[in-house]
């Protein structure tokens, strides 16, 4: 039960090493780079943050992460992510525990105030989506800057590598 729901937080979390690897050499050159989200350091927070928000509206996140402000260096906000990553897989498999099904429901107060219902299928697949939409943006950042491109993490690749 939920092995897709725990592949895709899997799939989400081996990209985001993969680009978080790719990204310690040039991040500093890039961190003031102006995106639709603020500085490149805002794009990237607001990338893993939203998955702590997600998790935390429905009452998962039992725990708090530091504002992007205080995450500037480098070390501090790629293992900030990578909790967060390691905290969606850890959701999946409590799921998973707990018999759960993809169509089980959470209710949820949106930040203008409705309260509404999600499935865990769609609330994973939104963090999945959310991830490949925020990780073509930052590759898009790097190459426009001219830094090393950002490596391959389709579903494809992660599938070959891990059948290695």
């Amino acid at each position: 039960m939920l092995e897709q729901e725990l592949e895709l937080a899997k799939i989400s979390a081996w990209a985001n090493k993969k680009f978080r690897d790719s990204l310690k050499e040039s991040f500093n050159d890039l961190k003031d780079v102006t995106t639709p989200y603020g500085s490149f350091l805002e794009l990237i927070y607001h990338f893993f943050s939203a998955t702590y928000f997600w998790l935390r509206r429905i009452g998962y996140a039992d725990y708090t992460i530091r504002s992007a402000k205080d995450l500037t260096n480098v070390n501090n906000l790629f293992s900030q992510w990578e909790v967060i990553d390691q905290k969606l897989i850890e959701f999946v498999e409590l799921m998973q525990s707990e018999n759960k099904s993809a169509t089980h429901s959470f209710k949820y107060t949106t930040s203008k105030g409705l309260e509404l219902e999600i499935t865990f299928h769609i609330l994973i697949l939104q963090l999945f989506n959310h991830g490949y939409y925020h990780r073509g943006q930052i590759a898009y950042i790097v190459r426009m800057n001219n830094k090393s491109p950002m490596p391959q993490t389709d579903s494809l690749v992660y599938f070959r590598e891990s059948s290695q």
